[in-house]
């Protein structure tokens, strides 16, 4: 089966991606999304390997058993910049020769010479080879689990920082017009107005940083540091990282 075009990903309701399931994409996609799901989801050996998409949204299961589960080398030689994880539980992770065996119980030995929990996101080619590499990815957490993450002798690798995720990570469908798009550049946000519209922007922490009144037809540009914003007017809200 041949994939082309694709940009952005939204898995609903799944419970596994399969081995090299979405594996060699043509280079176009960039997002990953899981929105909360009833039962745990699996991500499999190499599921998404060898693509060039740059930012995960993840959200816990309502299963109180199991979490979010990523296997040995399934996001192997990505380039993943940014993991947005909205959830109050540490994802857990698959070793490299039984999926069944979680990083919790089975904790990294830095005696033994050898650093196995790398390998979900160990990408050569980006230099990402060993714990240390993993700055080079930010994580962002739910308020106050900055600490929970940090402490994890994997996860607390990542450039952690928390979000506010309140309006989850997966986007509302409807059938009405967005009122407004909104395009991230190199230090600016460029509005596009649909209709009379203000709009707020706030950053990751939920605080407000501007407010763009823009009329139908309208094109505007906020100049803003670097980081993950929310654009929201009309029950309409837009992510973007500048």
């Amino acid at each position: 089966m041949m994939y082309t075009a694709i940009d952005e990903l939204e898995f609903r309701g799944l419970k596994f991606v399969n081995e090299d399931a979405f594996s060699y994409l043509d280079g176009s996609l960039k997002v990953l999304k899981f929105p909360r799901t009833p039962g745990a989801i699996s991500i499999n050996y190499r599921a998404f390997s060898y693509n060039d998409f740059e930012e995960i949204w993840i959200e816990d299961c309502e299963d109180t058993q199991y979490t979010f589960g990523i296997d040995y080398a399934a996001f192997y030689n990505t380039s993943v910049k940014r993991i947005f994880c909205n959830s109050s539980r540490v994802p857990s992770l698959g070793g490299p020769f039984d999926s069944r065996v979680m990083c919790e119980q089975e904790p990294y030995d830095p005696s033994s010479g050898e650093e196995p929990w790398i390998f979900p996101f160990k990408n050569p080619d980006k230099g990402i080879m060993n714990l240390a590499d993993l700055k080079a990815i930010k994580l962002y957490v739910p308020q106050k689990c900055m600490e929970l993450y940090a402490a994890h002798h994997y996860w607390g690798h990542f450039d952690i920082e928390e979000m506010d995720f309140s309006a989850g990570v997966a986007e509302t469908l409807s059938d009405v017009a967005d009122p407004f798009r909104a395009v991230a550049g190199e230090g600016v946000i460029e509005f596009e107005a649909v209709e009379d519209v203000d709009i707020n922007v706030y950053d990751a922490s939920g605080r407000s940083v501007a407010i763009a009144r823009l009329v139908a037809g309208d094109n505007r540009t906020l100049s803003l540091p670097a980081g993950i914003y929310i654009a929201v007017a009309s029950g309409h809200s837009v992510k973007v990282a500048v």
